[in-house]
């Protein structure tokens, strides 16, 4: 009975890492969402694998939310991948911080036309 509890529990568990693993996978930034907010998707699904002992590697993270920027975002992801060595995902963060406060003023301006 004990086993056939825990194989339960495994098949769970298992189904769950796959559900987190694909929408890390699926994670896109959505129209007028704030870097920070996607950044903080991505955070918590990362954060729900590890209660599962599903560690997702830095490496990961970081490609997982370069792939997920809109294609405003391609010249600035671009560079990022021209980089020598990849950035910690709290690096990019910053790094993404600063270029959507960039983005900006020019996407206000060009509203205004």
């Amino acid at each position: 009975m004990y086993d056939k509890i825990v194989g339960m529990c495994e098949v769970n568990n298992l189904s769950h890492v796959m559900d987190l693993k694909n929408q890390l996978k699926e994670s896109k930034m959505h129209k007028g969402e704030t870097i920070q907010s996607f950044f903080m998707t991505i955070t918590k699904i990362k954060d729900q694998l590890r209660t599962t002992q599903e560690i997702v590697p830095n490496r990961e993270l970081v490609m997982t939310a370069l792939s997920g920027l809109p294609s405003s975002w391609d010249m600035f992801i671009t560079s990022i991948n021209n980089r020598e060595r990849i950035h910690t995902f709290d690096k990019l963060l910053s790094l993404c911080s600063q270029e959507e406060r960039l983005k900006i003023p020019t996407e206000e301006n060009s509203k205004a036309k």
